[in-house]
């Protein structure tokens, strides 16, 4: 009985930490730059040259669109919720362990899924750095405007 009172307390506090919206979070609206490319997952759709040449574009978020590189999407949900999602991001992403800490996510990360895009909240001694994912690339971006 106590393990099913656990699983249900579990769940619903699951459950407390998401949180849909239609737009992307006013925090996180803004211009961001990228500042590296601190891992990737095993496969990937671009080279380690050209991910590398991303490394200085701006990440435009607004509130129903985002911009990176070539890619533009319109954002038509958020989910947002918080928790430790690094088995998550190494299934998702057929990464080990290893590969996932150099992320350096805490344990307790927010993690915002735009549709397009999944956006880690990367807390910093200067503001806060997303980790986003695109075409197998992790990169950090630190926000440059509003």
């Amino acid at each position: 009985m106590n393990r099913v009172h656990a699983l249900i307390g579990s769940a619903l506090l699951f459950a407390t930490l998401i949180c849909h919206a239609e737009d992307i979070p006013p925090d996180i609206i803004g211009d961001w730059l990228v500042i590296s490319t601190p891992t990737s997952a095993n496969i990937t759709a671009l080279s380690q040259s050209a991910a590398n040449k991303l490394v200085g574009k701006t990440l435009t978020i607004r509130s129903k669109e985002i911009r990176f590189g070539q890619h533009r999407c319109a954002v038509e949900s958020v989910t947002e919720s918080t928790g430790n999602i690094s088995k998550e991001i190494g299934t998702a992403y057929k990464m080990d362990s290893a590969d996932v800490a150099l992320l350096g996510l805490p344990h307790n990360v927010r993690h915002i899924d735009a549709g397009c895009f999944d956006f880690y909240v990367k807390p910093n001694r200067h503001g806060k750095h997303l980790i986003f994912n695109q075409d197998g690339f992790f990169f950090e971006a630190k926000k440059i405007s509003r």
